[in-house]
């Protein structure tokens, strides 16, 4: 009974050192050495599948990943140049200290960009070593994937909002609302925005809580919808948590009223001072100017959300409770362009 395990162990070993999976086994019996002979058939058949496709997607995954980080690139590149031109225009020069604005909040996934990417090729890379070597395991193979599959997961979300970041920036500077229009299911995409700002939120660290039905559908713009989130987080963290020593929590309450959407969203920081309480959708109204702060973000939320998706915005703030806003949008906006 040991001679065919012996050998099946001897195949095995020969496996591996030649790497030829291909190799398969034969035995004319229905008995537990038979199961085991097919089973070990069944796994150097799935080894030798994911070997030959493994490279290849790699390949295509990075190829994919890396064009997208060029075009964000090139795309800072253009913004960083639109800022010079709209610096140069007194008209226009509100819009290039937006420019300057957006393009730090798009230093952020630009980052995460650069950094998904050494993880892909740090994994690759071992995967590739590993299979040279002929140390490759099945587990190791299928943990490294999945490492590989979160992140490129991850990086394409990141990609996808500082693009649109651009997009929606692109659009105001010239007038017009080309804007693509959509349904999305609100709750999973602004967990999506919250996502792109996890490293953040967890240096407060803040408790973010999002209530809404899963199954609620918006027809809107989501590039618009994920800058609106992402410029009300950044609030909480520069403002309403600067300095804080409580627990910090955001909570974000979704629901439908009338075709409409009340997306509210509040923290417990420390509220606003009521010396500028009146004025703060106003541009260029900051506590935090000294600190690198634009006074450019709740006057983007405001103009986003009664310009681009003619909504309506209310604040409450009580100081050293935190600070309300709730946002009421129509539930399918179609954003028609400017003639």
């Amino acid at each position: 009974m040991l001679k065919p395990i012996l050998s099946l162990a001897s195949t095995a070993e020969e496996i591996a050192s030649t790497q030829n999976y291909g190799t398969r086994v034969s035995y004319n019996s229905r008995n537990e050495i038979g199961s085991l002979y097919k089973a070990f058939n069944s796994l150097v058949k799935d080894t030798e599948n994911l070997t030959n496709n493994l490279e290849l997607q790699v390949n295509i995954r990075t190829d994919e990943l890396n064009t997208k980080t060029k075009q964000l690139e090139e795309s800072l590149i253009n913004l960083q140049q639109t800022q010079q031109k709209l610096i140069e225009s007194e008209k226009l020069s509100a819009l290039g200290n937006l420019v300057s604005g957006i393009a730090h909040e798009v230093n952020t996934p630009l980052g995460n960009a650069i950094t998904g990417s050494s993880v892909i090729d740090k994994e690759t890379q071992t995967l590739v070593e590993e299979f040279n070597n002929g140390t490759l395991k099945r587990s190791t193979m299928e943990k490294r994937l999945h490492i590989i599959q979160e992140t490129s997961s991850l990086l394409s979300r990141t990609l996808n909002y500082a693009s649109g970041l651009i997009k929606s920036f692109k659009q105001i500077s010239v007038d017009q609302v080309t804007n693509d229009i959509r349904e999305i299911q609100i709750k999973d995409y602004i967990e999506e925005v919250f996502l792109t700002n996890h490293n953040k939120l967890k240096l407060v660290p803040a408790k973010v809580t999002i209530e809404a039905d899963d199954d609620l559908v918006i027809k809107t713009s989501p590039g618009v919808i994920s800058q609106i989130i992402n410029n009300l987080i950044q609030n909480s963290i520069k403002h309403g948590f600067d300095n804080y020593k409580g627990e910090a929590q955001i909570i974000v309450t979704l629901k439908e009223k009338d075709e409409n959407l009340i997306i509210q969203y509040e923290d417990n920081g420390i509220g606003i001072n009521e010396d500028i309480k009146e004025k703060v959708f106003e541009p260029f109204v900051t506590t935090k100017r000294n600190s690198g702060g634009t006074g450019l973000g709740l006057n983007i939320v405001y103009n986003l959300i009664i310009q681009k998706l003619k909504g309506s915005l209310e604040m409450t703030s009580t100081e050293n409770i935190g600070t309300k806003f709730i946002i009421t949008i129509p539930m399918k906006n179609s954003l028609m362009e400017k003639k």
